[in-house]
This record gives C-alpha cells, structure tokens and sequence, in this order.
C-alpha cells in the first residue's frame, strides 16, 4: 500500500477528526472504531475488528447487566428505594 500523509487538528480535550480521504481508504464509517498503534514517534491507524458481522448491531456498555437482578420478585422502584434506605414513598 502506499504511504499518504494527512493531517488532523488536535482539540483541546485530545480529540480528532480523521480527515474524509483517511476514512474512505480505511472503510471507516460512523460509529466504527479504530486501532492507533505507537511505533516509536510513529502512528498508525487501522479498523478496528470489533468481532462483530457487518450490520450487527452495536452493544451498548449495560448490555452485559440486563436482567442482572431478574431473579428479585421487586419492583425497580422497590430495590432503588431499598438501596437508598428507605421505603416508597418516604421522603428524602
């Protein structure tokens, strides 16, 4: 593959926008992550393999407590008022 140079701004929180001519080479699209790997002073960006088929839907970071307190015979209301210490209803 040959070498292209391209150039991004640096916001003030460390964030970049990679330019459109990056991203059309890469195959990247909204929503897709990328790999940045440092050799040395050097940079280099690749797609990230996310383990997932094309189109799959993303998961979302609380995919994994869903149903985590389904075995409860409570209401949500129930065990946040409990985990607060109190009963419902109760104020602060």
């Amino acid at each position: 593959m040959t070498k292209s140079a391209f150039t991004a701004e640096v916001t003030i929180d460390g964030r970049i926008t990679l330019p459109a001519a990056l991203c059309e080479r890469l195959g990247l699209r909204a929503g897709d992550h990328v790999t940045l790997m440092a050799d040395g002073a050097d940079i280099h960006v690749e797609k990230a393999d996310n383990g997932a088929s094309e189109g799959a839907a993303q998961k979302s970071t609380f995919d994994k407590w869903y149903g985590y307190l389904s075995h409860e015979e409570k209401t949500s209301d129930e065990i946040f008022e409990e985990l607060r210490g109190r009963k419902i209803g109760e104020l602060p």
